[in-house]
């Protein structure tokens, strides 16, 4: 229905347009339909469907130390971290930290996981403890008071939570590799076995001489190693490995020389 102060005889309605009915016309017909999809941030995203990462040991974050602002600090227990994901390597931001984890997820990003100057490797040997407890120290505000720092074994073998610096790659999902690493920690804290003999369970088959029994027969598995199946023709397009097997047969060919006259 129109409205009662709709006069339409004072609407001037073109020509093409007269013999359309408009008494079904509302001002609803011509709302903007609300959009209820829901919009996720990718780069915020903290869900894990189709997310992966893993330890890596070739291919590493890139920093410029130690100091290098980090994308978050996480507060986990250094033993627990060993349980997970095995003993750290040597860190790469020399006397800053005593250890280090390297890790890639599904987006090739690489993230970096280290203690920042939790050890006396940074701070040196630890005083006497009257030092410490000196009027003089104690009267510093509490963020600016010395005090004892654990030996580096003392540290990994610890319980309790410390903060380690994540560093990430730029543009980096970290938000999501957060969630993945806490994840793996509670699930690591829930079994028995630690990373080392669970890794042996999983890959004993496929050790070498040098690494299991040394009464064994060693064998080099061919199979299941990377390195023995993969080259660089896997990355090449159809049209390319066609190019490249007959340049490759021109190539032996031409080391060969001519046949017998």
């Amino acid at each position: 229905m129109l409205d009662d102060d709709l006069e339409p005889d004072l609407i001037n309605i073109p020509q093409e347009f007269e013999d359309l009915p408009i008494d079904d016309v509302t001002p609803e017909s011509y709302r903007r339909s609300s959009i209820r999809k829901k919009f996720i941030k990718n780069r915020s995203c903290k869900l894990l469907t189709g997310y992966d990462a893993w330890r890596s040991f070739d291919r590493v974050a890139i920093k410029t130390g130690g100091a290098m602002p980090g994308v978050a600090t996480i507060h986990v227990a250094p033993a627990d971290l060993i349980k997970a994901f095995g003993k750290p390597c040597e860190a790469t931001v020399f006397f800053d930290a005593s250890g280090e984890f390297n890790f890639e997820d599904n987006n090739l990003d690489q993230f970096a996981l280290f203690d920042y100057r939790q050890t006396d490797l940074y701070h040196g040997l630890n005083r006497e403890e009257s030092f410490y407890v000196s009027k003089k120290n104690l009267a510093r505000p509490p963020y600016h008071r010395k005090r004892k720092y654990p030996s580096v074994q003392e540290f990994w073998e610890s319980t309790e939570p410390m903060p380690f610096r994540l560093i990430a790659d730029d543009q980096s999902q970290w938000r999501r590799f957060r969630r993945w690493l806490l994840i793996e920690i509670k699930k690591a804290q829930e079994r028995t076995e630690s990373y080392e003999e669970m890794a042996l369970r999983k890959h004993k088959d496929e050790l070498d001489i040098c690494q299991g029994h040394f009464d064994e027969k060693g064998k080099v598995n061919h199979e299941s190693i990377a390195c023995f199946k993969w080259d660089f023709t896997d990355f090449m397009t159809q049209q390319q490995l066609k190019d490249y097997k007959v340049r490759a047969q021109k190539e032996l060919d031409a080391k060969k020389g001519p046949g017998p006259i």
